[in-house]
This record gives structure tokens, sequence and C-alpha cells, in this order.
């Protein structure tokens, strides 16, 4: 998640699984 808020993304919601990985969706802001 760090190297994606440094590249202008932020989390969005609740922490998700989805083919046994654990996910943020992240959008550009």
């Amino acid at each position: 998640i760090p190297l994606y808020e440094r590249t202008g993304f932020q989390k969005v919601g609740e922490l998700f699984e989805e083919c046994a990985i654990q996910h943020y969706k992240m959008v550009l802001s």
C-alpha cells in the first residue's frame, strides 16, 4: 500500500478478498 500511496493512489473502502488475496480498492487522487 505505501508504494501506491507514494504514487498518488488512495485506499477506498474496506479490505476484501479476491482469489485468496487480500485487496483494497485504490483510486488515483
